[in-house]
């Protein structure tokens, strides 16, 4: 699969846009945690100490087992991290990549009504492989995440 330099594969983007047409937002809304959880996972060894502990917390809430108010401390620790040394934007550089991508998690955690999907799918991939590539294994979790809303 070749990358664009706007992040994602096409390959990929172009799935995501087929999913966001087929399905309406409530029904693509209730994958893309679990989704984004499994591909953060793909990198979690390359991950600073700050991103791991924050996909872990990630991870408990998502099985209830801590509260949106850790969500959103955790949300807010990961900015002011990248924030301190001005590094938000560095989005080529790995250890900011990596907490960029949890970032998004935990933002999709805090507002998980928000219908933005293609756009912020693709953002959240191009960080990942600004980490380290995993195309292939994106799209097998995309297939597998998004079955019922891919097109036959």
């Amino acid at each position: 699969m070749d990358r664009d330099s706007g992040g994602a594969s096409a390959e990929l983007d172009r799935v995501l846009n087929a999913i966001e047409e087929t399905c309406a937002p409530p029904q693509y809304v209730r994958f893309r945690e679990a989704f984004m959880l499994d591909c953060a996972a793909l990198i979690a060894q390359r991950m600073p100490a700050l991103a791991a502990k924050a996909l872990q917390i990630a991870r408990e809430h998502r099985a209830g087992m801590v509260s949106l108010q850790s969500v959103r401390d955790t949300h807010d620790a990961c900015w002011e991290s990248l924030r301190t040394n001005h590094r938000e934007m560095q989005l080529d550089n790995p250890e900011v990549a990596s907490i960029r991508a949890i970032i998004c998690i935990l933002y999709g955690q805090l507002h998980p009504d928000s219908d933005e999907f293609v756009d912020v799918l693709s953002f959240f991939l191009r960080l990942l492989n600004n980490v380290e590539p995993h195309s292939t294994e994106q799209e097998q979790l995309i297939r597998k995440h998004f079955a019922d809303c891919l097109p036959q």
